[in-house]
């Protein structure tokens, strides 16, 4: 079957599964649109500038101008199914972050095993992304869990020249541009894939240890607690032990390597760090958040000694 016949054959099951995207947008709990609401100056005169609100629970995501698009929960669910249906996958789990401001679902994409002593297996799956609040365009991006500690990781697209899912395309556009962005995310999951699985072979000393608490507290170990509680507040100091606690349990067990440093990175992300007090908060900050930033800066600094 060439292209076109498959997004044919695609773009007519996605008109034939209405009941089927109504049970998973229910089950993710995005069964809610988005509505523009045109807003008014106190006395009343409309402006060209509108409120992107929740049609459920009237929260206001944004405010936008008259040629913003709404790209709906629906329609995302629709080009998920239509990439399950391509890439055999399947609907993992979605929700909400920052109160429906971003929106996302999860594929089931297979998993990956062996990894480091521990021989820790990692479950994959292809992440989409969507905003309300006039942030971005749909995004694609690995997500991974460690099942051993239920650590988890997120990476981003970021291939060149990779098509936009654009809000104001037609779904034969957007799912055109998504499964490029899964092509080009395959790829890349792959040269991640074997980079944890290189850093597994690579002895990690004290001096990774305090590099990476270092960089990502500024923290300085090797330097006294009494000195680092005069250089530093308090919170700061309470966050690099948190980290490096989480450090020293996963390395414990995963091995003195660059993975196991890397998994205490990620313990730390998922299960300590903090994370906005609501819905999906945590996963909210691993997907676009704080944390995101956390893992990204130690996986950046660890990488370079596998090269």
């Amino acid at each position: 079957m060439n292209t076109q016949n498959n997004i044919d054959s695609i773009l007519n099951n996605i008109e034939n599964s209405n009941a089927r995207t109504i049970e998973t947008l229910q089950a993710v709990k995005l069964d809610w649109q988005v509505k523009k609401v045109q807003l008014c100056t106190p006395d009343g005169t409309p402006v060209d500038y509108y409120a992107n609100q929740r049609s459920d629970n009237g929260t206001v995501l944004h405010v936008v101008r008259d040629t913003y698009q709404v790209f709906q929960n629906e329609e995302l669910v629709e080009l998920c199914e239509a990439m399950a249906q391509t890439f055999d996958y399947k609907i993992h789990k979605g929700g909400s972050l920052d109160e429906g401001r971003k929106v996302y679902i999860q594929l089931e994409s297979g998993s990956v095993s062996g990894i480091g002593e521990n021989n820790d297996k990692i479950d994959r799956y292809m992440t989409a992304l969507n905003s309300h609040d006039g942030s971005a365009s749909v995004t694609f991006g690995a997500y991974g869990l460690t099942i051993s500690c239920q650590n988890s990781f997120f990476r981003a697209a970021r291939a060149e020249g990779m098509s936009k899912i654009r809000h104001t395309s037609n779904m034969q556009q957007r799912i055109e541009a998504a499964k490029r962005q899964i092509e080009a995310i395959q790829a890349e999951e792959n040269k991640l894939y074997k980079t944890f699985f290189n850093m597994a072979e690579i002895h990690a000393d004290q001096k990774h240890v305090n590099e990476i608490v270092r960089q990502l507290t500024e923290v300085d170990l090797t330097q006294s607690i009494e000195a680092n509680r005069e250089k530093h507040s308090t919170r700061k100091v309470n966050i690099a032990e948190s980290l490096l606690k989480s450090i020293r349990n996963e390395m414990s067990y995963k091995g003195e390597t660059l993975w196991g440093l890397m998994s205490g990175v990620t313990h730390f992300t998922t299960h300590s760090m903090s994370a906005p007090k609501r819905d999906n908060g945590r996963m909210e900050s691993k997907l676009v958040g704080s944390a995101l930033g956390v893992d990204s800066a130690a996986f950046q600094y660890l990488e370079t000694f596998t090269l």
